[in-house]
């Protein structure tokens, strides 16, 4: 593989794209898949199938070799990443109807760039991820469940990670602990959607709001409370069965919550929860539910879609169940 040190646009490209790529680092991938068959095979201009075909089997080997999992890695591919953000980001030129011709600075340091991409890639996912990714494995939520306080101090960390993870932890504790009551409870929403925060539902009536948020004014809580008005009925608030979980709030705003018949926990509240539980299984199963609703978002359509067509016959990332995942 041809080495060339980056340029300065060239990398500052890279960066762009990397850091602005969604939830799952597509135009990265793909870019690295052009690039390699550039090298490999000498091709200079590609169709748009070809691109798709390039991105496909890429994902196949980032996830393989660089980052031993499958999230955040591997969405579903349009049409729009070869006729628009790849040329946004100068990898490649239109030339025709769906047909694209590599440029020549990244022809020139495609093997540096395919490089420096993978070797972005990971740091880029483990700012998004923390540390689920090592979740996945039944023996790495072994050793994390294995001592209360460490155990207590991972979700700690989780929790302020991010607004996805604080609602993630904090649905996975509450499901754990309201089980042990015979109550069942439902993830109806995915974190963050246009910060509504995650809806949790149980087969009692009450229904939570879990949105990582501080509330430290009136104005604050007020605009809170008209929301919880917006998304579920007036019966469930007069009845307090609608339970608000935030990341923290004043003596006031709880007091104006409760007032208004809302019941509030803050975060120290579910970790108290979390130290309450001391049987190791059930430490673990609130880590494997943290995993498993990672999975459920962020899990990679390439893969997924390798269940009814393998790409490489017995590859331990197809999602065919819990057995078929590497332990």
């Amino acid at each position: 593989m041809t080495q060339t040190a980056l340029t300065l646009p060239v990398q500052n490209a890279l960066d762009s794209m990397i850091v602005r790529s969604k939830t799952k680092l597509i135009a990265p991938v793909l870019t690295v898949g052009v690039l390699r068959r550039h090298l490999e095979e000498g091709a200079t201009e590609f169709t748009d199938q070809e691109m798709r075909s390039a991105y496909e089997t890429e994902v196949c080997r980032t996830v393989r070799e660089v980052l031993h999992h499958t999230l955040c890695i591997g969405g579903h591919y349009e049409d729009a990443y070869s006729s628009r953000t790849l040329p946004k980001y100068g990898v490649v030129s239109a030339i025709g109807d769906k047909r694209y011709r590599l440029t020549q600075q990244f022809a020139k340091q495609a093997g540096a760039a395919i490089t420096y991409i993978r070797q972005r890639i990971p740091e880029q996912v483990a700012q998004r991820l923390g540390g689920v990714a090592r979740l996945q494995s039944a023996a790495g939520r072994l050793a994390a469940a294995a001592e209360s306080e460490g155990f207590a101090n991972l979700l700690t960390v989780e929790m302020q990670h991010s607004a996805g993870h604080f609602e993630i932890v904090s649905f996975a504790i509450l499901k754990v602990h309201l089980e042990k009551f015979a109550c069942k409870v439902y993830r109806s929403s995915r974190t963050s959607a246009h910060d509504r925060g995650v809806d949790i539902a149980t087969d009692y009536g009450a229904v939570y709001q879990i949105k990582k948020l501080r509330l430290r004014s009136q104005e604050d809580v007020e605009e809170v409370y008209s929301e919880l008005l917006t998304n579920f009925d007036a019966g469930r608030l007069a009845d307090k069965k609608v339970v608000l979980v935030i990341d923290d709030l004043s003596t006031m705003c709880r007091q104006y919550l409760i007032d208004m018949r809302v019941q509030p926990l803050v975060r120290e509240d579910i970790l108290t929860l979390a130290r309450l539980i001391t049987d190791p299984e059930d430490r673990q199963k609130i880590l494997r539910i943290v995993y498993e609703e990672f999975e459920r978002e962020y899990r990679s359509d390439i893969c997924m879609t390798c269940r009814v067509r393998p790409r490489i016959e017995g590859c331990s990332y197809i999602p065919l169940g819990e057995t078929m995942r590497p332990k």
